[in-house]
């Protein structure tokens, strides 16, 4: 519990690397010092998009790591991005990222599913860095693996070459 007598707060901050609880007082001169105030920092673990798919869904305060992640989709409540690791829907960001944007930082949220698809809802930005224009490479999808392996493609750009549509059948290669 600090006292009057306790060190200062450190002017350079804390570096804190595990959940930590920190007490702490007011002290000024010529005036009473005030009630001892104590919070709760908790170090969340960080995930690679692929990894947080593995997370029970309604996992709240998730961090997840984008590095490179690539803006594939952008509709009026969804950013979807793509990593080496896999593809996420950040879900209601309310950011202004374009397809061919760079993610690269960590954003905190909720992860829940989606009709199938992950994604991270009620998510904190601050500390995400957008490059625009770097652009987005489709990955070539033929269409039965694409039909075989869905989830492998969510939130991801696609291409799929060489198909034809008729009597509502895709096919591909004859």
């Amino acid at each position: 519990t600090p006292t009057d007598a306790s060190p200062g707060f450190p002017a350079g901050g804390l570096a804190i690397t595990e959940t930590t609880i920190i007490n702490a007082i007011a002290v000024a001169d010529g005036m009473e010092s005030s009630s001892v105030v104590t919070a709760t920092y908790t170090k969340l673990p960080v995930y690679t998009i692929g990894e947080v798919k593995a997370l029970a869904t309604g996992t709240a305060d998730v961090a997840v790591q984008l590095t490179d992640a690539v803006v594939t989709g952008v509709s009026s409540k969804d950013i979807f991005v793509q990593d080496a690791t896999g593809g996420i829907d950040l879900y209601q960001s309310g950011k202004s990222y374009a397809v061919g944007d760079v993610l690269n930082g960590y954003v905190i949220g909720t992860f829940t599913i989606y009709k199938n698809m992950p994604e991270i809802t009620s998510g904190d930005y601050t500390n995400v860095t957008a490059v625009s224009g770097a652009g987005a490479t489709p990955t070539v999808v033929a269409v039965a693996d694409l039909l075989a392996n869905p989830e492998t493609y969510y939130c991801s750009l696609i291409k799929v070459e060489d198909v034809t549509y008729a009597d509502g059948q895709l096919s591909q290669s004859g």
